[in-house]
């Protein structure tokens, strides 16, 4: 089904009711749906069909117009990070091809600058923000000469996998119509909540989870641009925020000050987080400040960012094992292969690489013939992340394949289970422990940390005593043979350790 069919019923049926509360104003589903329908005139008769399009926006109603227009016009919608880095959005740019843009007032002159000191002045921006198209029609057909088919190509997200090269995915209205069914069903999500995210809408996370999913079910998605710990709590209460994705080191402010000022945090249902690493410490803080409980999400841009992701109604439980994910999402099925890719029997412990199927699959990866052989082996994706599948079905990550620490002796060490140790030291910010080579090649573990700041002075630890405390919990063949102290661990886009180039860089020390 089309994604327009998929919400037209859903827009008209809730017409009068709030989809949008963005900054002071609240935009109704009929003004949504109308909107972009005239966006669908007004991109067709200026640019035409079939383009790759970047959308350079702030999180604002206008995304959701854009890509509905765009997807009435067989283009492809293309989000960018306005606040990334350049090198980034030149890749992007270049190798999707994009030939034009869609942007928002806020970022039209510094896009317009950008491109032009860039050598892509040529691109044909519109900054869709002005524009009312009141002249064109409230609903929307589509030429006979351009008919809209379920597998055209509409959406193209990139992902940096671990090794920080950017792969573009491409998805059409079935993939995107699944993530958007099976999600909302996992949230049992009602017309009265309201979905509220810190996020960009640049990873298909927030894209589908906060922004598609809500629209289907008639939910209203706050968008607010506010970063006060005491603001978003009392905006959260005001418009009854239900379901928030929350940036982790800013919740843990907004908890801190809920409990120090007593304002509470009645309305929410769930905190969401894209993510299968989250810290007892974190769950805990939760549990004692709200009573809101907690979803985990685990995913991959090729697969539409949602394989498996833990109940809606489940409470706050620490005591589960550390990267539990939940059950995969309806419509996805799910096995565990072995060092050879043979799928390791049902009925011996499910531990090992996951691999996905189903219809929130990628249509392919864009340019890569080899790597999409790699990836996806007839219809399953290999996703190079291992992890056990407990008794009830339920997803527990435990590392990237890449990213398992092999010691000298062949035994195979996951990184957080050193980590989560270091982690818990009240010096250390943030920590990666990687495999590495010395001069003669021998493998060996090493760590590189990154001390708390106390202002504007780092906490006091050295290489010796972070290595005592070691020393007395873990193993001496797991034990880090260099400890290294940095000032900012690499990270990818998506803001994970970049652990590749950390083994790069203290490779043959």
């Amino acid at each position: 089904m089309l994604i327009s069919q998929t919400l037209s019923p859903i827009a008209l049926r809730n017409g009068s009711k709030t989809a949008f509360r963005y900054l002071k104003f609240n935009v109704t589903y009929k003004e949504f749906w109308e909107t972009a329908n005239r966006y669908s005139y007004y991109l067709q008769k200026e640019w035409g069909h079939g383009l790759r399009v970047g959308l350079w926006m702030s999180s604002c109603p206008h995304i959701a117009y854009s890509f509905i227009a765009l997807a009435n016009t067989k283009s492809c919608s293309v989000p960018l990070n306005p606040w990334g880095s350049p090198e980034e959005n030149l890749f992007k740019i270049k190798n999707a091809g994009i030939t034009h843009m869609l942007c928002t007032s806020d970022h039209t002159r510094t896009l317009r600058e950008f491109l032009a000191q860039n050598g892509h002045g040529s691109i044909k921006i519109i900054e869709i923000e002005g524009k009312r198209c009141a002249e064109y029609d409230t609903t929307y057909s589509p030429p006979s000469s351009h008919p809209i088919v379920d597998t055209d190509q509409i959406l193209l997200f990139y992902t940096p996998g671990t090794s920080g090269k950017y792969k573009g995915c491409l998805f059409d209205h079935k993939s995107i119509g699944q993530a958007m069914t099976s999600v909302k069903g996992a949230y049992r999500t009602l017309p009265t909540d309201v979905f509220y995210t810190q996020h960009l809408y640049t990873d298909p996370f927030n894209f589908i989870h906060f922004l598609l999913a809500p629209l289907l079910a008639g939910a209203t998605v706050y968008m607010s641009d506010q970063v006060d710990p005491k603001e978003i709590l009392g905006a959260i209460t005001e418009h009854r925020v239900t379901r928030m994705a929350p940036k982790q080191h800013l919740l843990e402010d907004l908890l801190k000050t809920s409990v120090a000022e007593k304002l509470p945090i009645p309305t929410i249902k769930n905190f969401v987080f894209n993510c299968a690493k989250l810290e007892a410490s974190l769950l805990n803080q939760i549990k004692e400040s709200t009573k809101a409980g907690v979803v985990q999400n685990y995913g991959m841009t090729e697969y539409l960012g949602t394989i498996a992701m833990s109940t809606a109604d489940s409470l706050v439980d620490a005591s589960k094992p550390f990267g539990f994910c939940g059950p995969a999402v309806v419509g996805t099925r799910i096995r565990v292969v072995d060092d050879n890719n043979d799928e390791i029997d049902k009925k011996k412990p499910q531990r090992g690489q996951l691999t996905v199927t189903g219809p929130q699959l990628m249509a392919k990866y864009l340019d890569l013939p080899e790597e999409q052989k790699q990836t996806v082996r007839g219809t399953w994706l290999y996703t190079g992340d291992l992890v056990d599948i407990d008794g009830n079905g339920n997803v527990i990550f435990l590392d990237r394949k890449a990213d398992v620490v092999v010691l000298q002796s062949g035994t195979k060490v996951f990184a957080r289970d050193i980590e989560v140790l270091v982690r818990s030291l009240s010096q250390i910010e943030e920590c990666a422990y990687v495999g590495i080579r010395d001069r003669l090649k021998k493998p060996m573990p090493a760590l590189v940390a990154v001390k708390k700041m106390l202002g504007e002075v780092p906490a006091q630890i050295s290489e010796k005593q972070l290595h005592d405390f070691l020393a007395t919990r873990v193993p001496a063949d797991k034990m880090p043979a260099h400890i290294f102290f940095v000032d900012a661990l690499p990270k990818t886009l998506t803001r994970a350790i970049n652990r590749a180039k950390l083994r790069s860089m203290y490779d043959g020390i």
